[in-house]
């Protein structure tokens, strides 16, 4: 066989088993997708069975073909499988390791030493592990290290799992204990999470013109809002990929006034499409009702201050003209708003409204988590709202399921309130061994009732 040619049987027999050990494209998805995907797959395929080639490959007898003439896109379009957040951590870690490695003069490499050598150097490396600036990490981000490493590990061609096998057991132990041991220190008290709007927060937004369509840059913090509430979209990065010709508008057949809009989704999170992609069982729509904070109105408004040429096509988002006149027919220049830009609306909302002085953590999030909140309150069904925000899994709402904060305010009245609360409790029984011990039912019996707002208890 030629140079640079290759059998045929290599070309479409790729090993899908090494495929899934050296890519994350399966780094978001739901169990229940990836049973459906294994099912699909011979069990010969997964384990290693078939006559898959390797290096160097059979020569095939019968027929070959011309070996790739761009290997750099071939490796392109693989790399699309890849998730691009996941990828960085790995690479961050990697190069921490690295850094370590060479400080302590550890010059063997790491892939080719057996497992209780590699076990050993990674007990001092979690021992020793700290910021550039010499403080320590966070206990969640020792979590996020290990994973990376392990995937780093197996990328480079080891045979281990430094997270999952048994012979690793040791340096998990010297991990879990500093993470117990910064936590007795403090650490792991930060506060990650964003919180929801309350529904006075969200009337200020209002109330003082930082939501609205007054100018270019509230018309677009709106629109974020009101896509992010109806659409279910994302804070960042799927906001940044919006397209204005993905949006339609749809027109009521007596009045001829657009009824609702409808945007298709593209790649999402928990969505990344490829040869099998599983749509929302649910259109995603945003219905016209009327006045001020109407979305479809919103939207349309938007459209008709963008530049002529870009009425009907480009990103969604654009750059707000610096000399705005509120009676110009164009607010926006052609340059789309940049994703770290979109990634700050929210702050810069709350910073607008005077609500970064609350102590709350209000990032764009804080816009998904509201939306849940006040679909809950509403009584709407867990399956209905996650409908709404993409959400393929219904338990995932749960994370949302938190006290809100005027129950809170509640308890913490009817349980300080001391001798104002009245209290009444039913008589001890007489300790009487004649006395009848089943239930009369001449004397009907009282469930519990409690009433935190009045504070009243029976």
């Amino acid at each position: 066989m030629a140079e640079g040619t290759y059998c045929a049987s290599e070309f479409f027999c790729p090993s899908i088993a090494e495929f899934l050990n050296t890519t994350d494209v399966f780094e978001n998805t739901e169990d229940d997708e990836l049973e459906e995907f294994f099912a699909s797959i011979p069990l010969e395929v997964l384990q290693g069975d078939t006559a898959t080639p390797t290096s160097p490959p059979p020569i095939s007898s019968t027929l070959c073909l011309p070996g790739p003439s761009n290997a750099h896109e071939l490796q392109r379009l693989k790399d699309k499988n890849r998730n691009k957040n996941t990828d960085r951590s790995t690479n961050n870690w990697a190069r921490r390791f690295e850094t370590w490695q060479k400080q302590r003069g550890i010059t063997v490499q790491l892939c080719e030493a057996s497992a209780s050598e590699l076990d050993m150097v990674l007990q001092n490396f979690f021992a020793e592990l700290k910021k550039k600036d010499g403080t320590d990490y966070e206990p969640e981000s020792l979590r996020t290290m290990l994973a990376a490493l392990d995937r780093f590990f197996q990328s480079s061609g080891c045979k281990y799992s430094i997270a999952k096998d048994k012979e690793f057991i040791e340096s998990r132990k010297v991990l879990n204990g500093k993470a117990i041991e910064l936590r007795e220190h403090g650490k792991g008290k930060r506060k990650n999470r964003a919180d929801p709007l309350t529904e006075e927060e969200e009337e200020l937004l209002w109330e003082k013109g930082v939501l609205g369509d007054a100018n270019p840059v509230s018309l677009n913090h709106t629109v974020f809002y009101v896509l992010s509430q109806h659409f279910g979209t994302r804070g960042r990065q799927e906001h940044h990929q919006i397209r204005v010709e993905e949006l339609k508008f749809v027109k009521n057949a007596v009045t001829g006034e657009a009824d609702y809009v409808e945007w298709v989704e593209g790649v999402t999170k928990t969505r990344q499409g490829g040869l099998v992609k599983k749509e929302r069982r649910v259109p995603q729509q945003a219905y016209a009702t009327g006045g001020i904070r109407c979305p479809v109105r919103l939207l349309k408004k938007l459209v008709s201050k963008r530049p002529e040429n870009m009425k009907m096509s480009g990103p969604l988002y654009l750059t707000p003209l610096r000399s705005f006149q509120a009676d110009r027919e164009v607010w926006y220049a052609t340059t789309p708003v940049g994703v770290n830009t979109i990634n700050n609306y929210m702050k810069s909302m709350a910073n607008a409204a005077g609500l970064d002085g609350t102590g709350k953590r209000l990032t764009n999030h804080s816009v998904r988590k509201t939306t849940v909140r006040k679909l809950q309150k509403q009584g709407i069904p867990n399956s209905d709202i996650a409908a709404i925000t993409g959400h393929r899994n219904v338990q995932s709402l749960q994370q949302y399921a938190e006290m809100e904060q005027e129950n809170h305010a509640q308890i913490s009245k009817a349980l300080s309130s001391g001798s104002q609360c009245a209290v009444a409790r039913p008589p001890l029984r007489d300790c009487n061994p004649n006395m009848q011990t089943t239930p009369s039912f001449a004397t009907p019996i009282v469930p519990h009732q409690y009433n935190f707002s009045n504070c009243t208890v029976f």
